[in-house]
């Protein structure tokens, strides 16, 4: 049916009315559609961080040990080095 075959019938307010009624609920129908597409969307943005943020915290934990076992390497050569000038200062000090 078209609309002026429906104004004809039943009057224009109410033709406007159905026709505003058609439109709405499409409009409604798409709106739902794109929401869909958007969660989709937004679940693999999220999966993509989480992966993301499981690589980094991997390399974090590779980084702290490496950094730990350098700070080990380096408080042993400062205890080497103490332990020499204390030596040093003994035979100066003979």
């Amino acid at each position: 049916m078209d609309f002026t075959t429906l104004v004809q019938s039943v009057g224009f307010p109410i033709a406007c009315c159905v026709a505003l009624g058609l439109y709405l609920n499409n409009k409604d129908k798409a709106d739902r559609e794109e929401r869909k597409e958007d969660k989709v969307a937004d679940r693999e943005r999220e999966d993509k961080i989480l992966e993301t943020n499981a690589k980094l915290l991997a390399t974090n934990e590779q980084l702290a040990a490496s950094v730990k076992v350098i700070a080990t390497d380096l408080k042993a050569d400062i205890n080497r080095t103490e332990n020499k000038v204390d030596k040093v200062l003994e035979k100066v000090g003979e």
